[in-house]
């Protein structure tokens, strides 16, 4: 009978550990998510503009392209991106490969991806 207890008192405390670490996981995984979502947040593209930043998530020097009107090939300025902001009423096309090559993804009006494969080149 003192076996069954003891197996009783040892599951009791492995179930409670599993729990809080389940729990702790979970918290931790949160706050992260609201810090990248926070970081999006605090940075600013002017109006009428597209802004890159050559590392995900709004690192790095920012290069901003005012007022864009030309619906031809044009070159990220900084030469890569790897997040952007569109400011623009205007879907951009976004390209992987230089000279407007490549595969592709648009970015819509006063829309952002903080988390971009490589863009080199850009069109309207």
């Amino acid at each position: 009978m003192s076996d069954y207890f003891e197996w009783a008192g040892i599951l009791r405390i492995t179930t409670a550990v599993l729990a809080l670490a389940a729990a702790g996981t979970l918290t931790a995984t949160g706050p992260a998510s609201a810090h990248v979502q926070q970081r999006a947040h605090r940075v600013t593209c002017p109006d009428d503009s597209i802004c890159f930043w050559p590392q995900p998530y709004f690192r790095g020097q920012s290069a901003v392209v005012q007022h864009p009107t030309s619906t031809d090939c044009a070159v990220i300025p900084g030469r890569l991106a790897q997040s952007v902001i569109n400011n623009t009423d205007l879907d951009w096309v976004l390209y992987y490969g230089p000279g407007c090559t490549g595969d592709s993804t648009v970015i819509g009006p006063h829309d952002n991806d903080p988390y971009l494969r490589t863009v080199y080149s850009f069109s309207g």
